[in-house]
């Protein structure tokens, strides 16, 4: 087996999260406490570990899309998600350079919107597979 680069840039918040759950054994690190924590979400909260799983898996249908794998029905489509995470223009007053942020910096959904628009506009995201 192959041993897996990591991904360019933000995409690696991505990357993680998808791997988070082994599909060969089941084994779900939003699960564990410590699992839930890498991605910031608070103890005990079940809502949001659901939450989680459900944007987990409509990433894994949109890179399994960029690997010619037919559209998965069963899925929340990720664009459905993504639109309720709001994004800003910020611009570095020192070199002028753009970008896009998360309006809500602490949540798992508006940090991968921002990654996945980061992507887009560097032109990695349909290399993510």
């Amino acid at each position: 087996m192959s041993e897996r680069s990591a991904a360019p840039g933000g995409l690696v918040l991505v990357q993680d999260l998808v791997n988070t759950l082994d599909l060969e054994s089941g084994a779900d690190a939003l699960d564990t406490a410590d699992g839930r924590a890498r991605f910031g979400l608070p103890e005990g909260d079940a809502a949001g570990a659901e939450s989680a799983r459900v944007l987990r898996e409509a990433l894994r249908a949109a890179l399994l899309a960029h690997a010619g794998h037919p559209p998965h029905r069963a899925v929340v489509p990720l664009g459905g998600l993504l639109e309720k995470a709001p994004l800003v223009v910020t611009v570095d007053p020192a070199d002028g350079s753009a970008a896009l942020a998360p309006v809500d910096r602490g949540s798992l959904l508006s940090r991968v919107a921002a990654a996945v628009a980061e992507a887009v506009a560097a032109g990695t995201w349909s290399r993510l597979k």
